[in-house]
């Protein structure tokens, strides 16, 4: 069985060996004779390049200039912030000597209230009748209310001003804020 094998073999060497073909001679590319095709295919290939670079060179430039405007954006934003922080910090400093000023306000209405209430005791000790009773606090309840609306008329209008210096500068910041805010073409 070994003695076909072997004999198998040394029959197809032969032709196994005048199958090889000779080796292909390297000649240089400017030798090389293209296609007719070849010299289209490299200008497509060159067109698509320069396409390729002028779509990377387009996308580059809108990418710029999106983060320019993100820039400006968040510089304006900023400014906006900062505007505010200002606005309020005003605005505290003038609800500060606006509520000092209340305070001040309120405590002459209670000092004069308590001369009041010390009056009204003292006239209490003259009287003598009856009638002199009821007319005085007729009297000194009559006194009493007109004091107490005056005085609330008086502090509303003093919280009013007070509210209306507050807002300013927190309602300029916010104006100045939107101005700040719209893009500058």
């Amino acid at each position: 069985v070994n003695s076909d094998v072997v004999a198998e073999d040394t029959a197809v060497a032969p032709v196994v060996a005048a199958k090889k073909t000779p080796a292909t001679p390297i000649v240089p590319a400017e030798r090389v004779k293209r296609k007719p095709g070849a010299k289209a295919k490299a200008e497509a290939g060159e067109a698509l390049a320069s396409a390729h670079h002028e779509a990377t060179d387009a996308l580059r430039s809108v990418a710029e200039q999106s983060l320019d405007q993100v820039r400006s954006a968040f510089a304006r934003s900023q400014e906006a912030s900062l505007s505010f922080a200002r606005g309020f910090e005003a605005s505290g400093h003038v609800v500060q000597s606006g509520l000092k000023e209340i305070q001040t306000r309120v405590t002459d209405v209670l000092e004069a209230e308590a001369h009041a209430a010390f009056g009204y005791f003292r006239a209490m000790t003259q009287v003598k009748t009856l009638s002199e009773i009821i007319d005085l606090q007729a009297s000194q309840l009559r006194k009493q209310f007109e004091r107490n609306f005056d005085e609330a008329r008086d502090l509303s209008s003093l919280a009013t001003a007070v509210a209306t210096k507050a807002s300013e500068p927190v309602r300029k910041a916010f104006s100045h804020a939107l101005e700040a805010q719209r893009p500058s073409h």
